[in-house]
């Protein structure tokens, strides 16, 4: 397996735990403690997984490059 398709599937992952951290955060507050941290937790899921999705298409992009040379 590519490491580019690892890297999306890891992204894809953490927005998953992105939207489930949301909607159990909101259920049950008492765990996260305040709405703050709730969002701040959601915050670096997503940040987390766009970095990997960059990270994976900047990979396909020099797979493009050094195969045109």
């Amino acid at each position: 397996m590519e490491i580019k398709n690892i890297l999306k599937k890891l992204a894809y992952i953490c927005i998953f735990l992105a939207v489930f951290t949301l909607f159990y955060g909101f259920m049950e507050t008492s765990i996260f403690g305040s709405y703050l941290i709730l969002i701040l937790i959601v915050i670096l899921f997503i940040s987390v997984s766009f970095i990997l999705l960059a990270l994976s298409e900047i990979l396909e992009w020099l797979h493009f490059l050094t195969r045109q040379k």
